[in-house]
C-alpha cells in the first residue's frame, strides 16, 4: 500500500504536535528517547525527493503469520501521514526504547496468530499515545455538532470512522487541554443518551460498541462516553498485560482446537487460524470463578449423570433439600456411600440434613434426564479442577449479555453443534444418529479420537481476524489487580 504524502493543513498541524510532543515527553518520562514520529519529522514533510518512503510491500508468503506481516496493516491515522515505513520505524522505536524489548524476541516466544495480531496493535496503541493526536475531548456537550466532531475525530483514530474529511482538523482543533479531561467524564455524564443523526457516524459508534462488547444501539449513552475517553497509553498497558497472558499458550495453534475466552462468554473451534463454530458460553461467577486452563478434550458424554461435587452439595444442595424434603426425589437426585470400595446407595429419609451442613459424608448424584443441570452432553477435560463443559437445563440464560452464572464449569449453547463437530468422521456427527441417540435416554461414553486441545483463557484484550482490537469488561477484576486499569467497573457480577 502506498500513501500520497502532500502539504495539507492537517499534516502541518501535524507536524508541530509531533515536535511539541518530543520536547514534553523528553521531559515527563526520563529514560525515553523522543517520540518515534517527532525523529521522523522530515520524510513527513515531503520537502527531499531523497527522502520519499519506498512503497511498502507485501511480506511473501514465507512470512504468513509473523509480526512483521501484522505489522504491514498501517493504522489509518498513520497512513494519513504518508507513511509507508511503519513496519521498520516501529521496530526501531520498540527495539530502542521500549525498555531494551526486542520485538522479534517477543514476536518468536508468542507463535501464534491471536498473539502476533495483538502484539502488532500494541505497537500502533504504543504509537498513537506517543504522537500527541489524542486528546480529552468533549463527548458530552450542549453542541451537537461539536460533540459529533469529536466523536468522529475519536471514532477515526481508533479504526471505527472510515472516512477522513476535513472534520480532522476540526477534532485536532478541539484538543486543548483546558476541555474535558478523561479522569471527569462519568461524572459529568448525562443519564440520557445521545442519539446521533449521521448515518456513517451512528454505524461507527455501533462498530466501537460492538467490539468493546456492550451494547450496539448507536447511541452515545455513559459506556460508550467511558470507553471513547480512555487513553491509547491506558489501552496499551492493557494490551500488553493481555499480551503476558497469551504466553500461557506457547505453542502456534496448529490444527482443530477450542478458545474459550472467559470475559467474552465465547468459544470458538478452529481449524488453524479458520474459525469452524462460535458458540456463546456461560462462565463461573465471581465467587466461583471459572479457572484459566489448557486442557485436552476426551469424550464426549450423551445424557451424563451428575456426581455433585461435596462442595456444591455443602452450599447449593443441602440447603434446597432442608427446605424443601421432596427436592432431592423431584430433581432425581441419589445419596451414595462408598464403604470397602463399593457404592451403597442411603434413603434420603433417614439421613439428619440439618446436621449435615458441617460434615457432609457422603455424595449425591443426578440422574440423566430433563432435571440434569449438565443437561444432554458433557465434554470431558480431565484435570484437578474438575472443570469441564457442558449443556444446562436453564437454557434461557444464554440471552443475557453478561453470562456468569455457574460454578466454575462452562456451559454451551448448542452443544449438539459443538458434538458434531468434535465428532467428525464418526455416525455421531450426523444430526439425526446423534438425536436418535439421545432420545434413547441412555448414558453413552463417545472417545475423541486424536484429543482436542481446549484452551480456556482470560483475555480482555485481543484481536479478531478482521484486525479489530477486541475489549471486554474485567469480569473478576483481574487486570486491577494486575495493575492495570479496568475497561468497565462492574458491580452486576456475583
Amino acid at each position: 500500500m502506498r500513501f500520497r504524502i502532500c502539504r495539507t493543513s492537517v499534516v502541518q498541524l501535524l507536524i508541530s504536535v509531533f515536535v511539541l510532543s518530543a520536547t514534553t515527553t523528553q521531559a515527563a518520562a526520563p529514560g525515553l528517547a523522543k517520540p518515534l514520529l517527532a525523529n521522523h519529522i522530515a520524510p513527513y514533510q515531503d520537502i527531499n525527493p531523497e527522502l520519499a518512503l519506498p512503497q511498502a510491500s507485501t511480506p511473501p508468503a514465507a512470512a504468513q503469520g509473523t509480526l512483521e506481516n501484522h505489522l504491514h496493516n498501517v493504522p489509518q491515522w498513520l497512513g494519513k501521514l504518508g507513511s509507508a515505513r511503519y513496519v521498520q520505524l516501529a521496530t526501531q522505536h520498540f527495539d530502542q526504547h521500549e525498555n531494551g524489548t526486542d520485538l522479534n524476541t517477543l514476536s518468536t516466544q508468542l507463535q501464534h496468530d491471536y498473539a502476533q495480531r495483538l502484539l502488532a496493535k500494541y505497537v500502533a496503541y504504543k504509537l498513537l499515545a506517543r504522537t500527541g493526536l489524542w486528546c480529552d475531548l468533549p463527548l458530552q456537550t450542549g453542541k451537537l455538532a461539536e460533540q459529533s466532531t469529536a466523536v468522529r475525530y475519536l471514532l477515526w483514530l481508533t479504526g471505527d470512522y472510515k472516512s477522513s474529511e476535513s472534520f480532522i482538523d476540526d477534532g485536532l482543533q478541539l484538543c486543548q487541554p483546558k476541555l474535558l479531561r478523561a479522569s471527569s467524564v462519568k461524572s459529568r455524564l448525562t443519564k440520557t443518551s445521545t442519539t446521533l443523526a449521521d448515518p456513517q457516524l451512528h454505524d461507527a459508534v455501533k462498530r466501537f460498541q460492538q467490539r468493546n462488547g456492550i451494547k450496539a444501539s448507536g447511541t452515545l449513552d455513559a459506556k460508550t462516553v467511558a470507553l471513547l475517553a480512555e487513553s491509547p497509553a491506558s489501552i496499551a498497558q492493557r494490551i500488553h498485560l493481555n499480551l503476558r497472558r497469551m504466553r500461557s499458550i506457547n505453542t502456534p495453534l496448529k490444527g482443530r482446537h477450542i478458545i474459550a475466552n472467559i470475559p467474552d462468554f465465547k468459544l470458538v473451534l478452529r481449524d488453524d487460524d479458520n474459525t469452524v463454530l462460535e458458540l456463546k458460553t456461560i462462565v463461573g461467577k465471581r465467587s466461583r470463578p471459572t479457572p484459566e486452563l489448557n486442557l485436552q478434550m476426551t469424550h464426549v458424554v450423551l445424557n451424563p449423570s451428575w456426581g455433585v461435587p461435596r462442595k456444591l452439595a455443602k452450599f447449593d444442595i443441602i440447603p434446597k433439600v432442608i427446605r424443601d424434603r421432596d427436592y432431592l426425589a423431584r430433581k432425581q437426585f441419589s445419596v451414595y456411600s462408598s464403604r470397602g470400595g463399593n457404592e451403597v446407595r442411603i434413603p434420603a429419609e433417614s439421613i439428619d440434613w440439618p446436621a449435615m451442613q458441617e460434615n457432609f459424608p457422603y455424595y449425591l448424584r443426578q440422574a440423566p434426564g430433563k432435571n440434569n443441570a449438565l443437561g444432554q452432553f458433557k465434554f470431558v477435560t480431565p484435570n484437578e479442577r474438575a472443570i469441564y463443559l457442558h449443556d444446562t437445563n436453564s437454557r434461557g440464560l444464554f440471552r443475557k449479555n453478561v453470562r456468569a452464572f455457574s460454578s466454575g464449569c462452562l456451559r454451551v449453547q448448542n452443544p449438539d453443534l459443538l458434538a458434531q463437530h468434535v465428532m467428525q468422521n464418526t455416525a455421531y456427527a450426523s444430526a439425526g444418529h446423534l438425536r436418535k441417540k439421545l432420545q434413547s435416554g441412555s448414558t453413552r461414553y463417545l472417545r475423541v479420537t486424536e484429543g482436542l486441545p481446549v484452551y480456556i483463557v482470560y483475555w480482555t484484550a485481543w484481536v479478531d481476524a478482521d484486525g479489530q482490537l477486541q475489549q471486554r469488561d474485567d469480569i473478576y477484576q483481574k487486570d486491577e489487580l494486575q495493575q492495570a486499569k479496568p475497561m468497565l467497573a462492574r458491580n452486576d457480577i456475583r
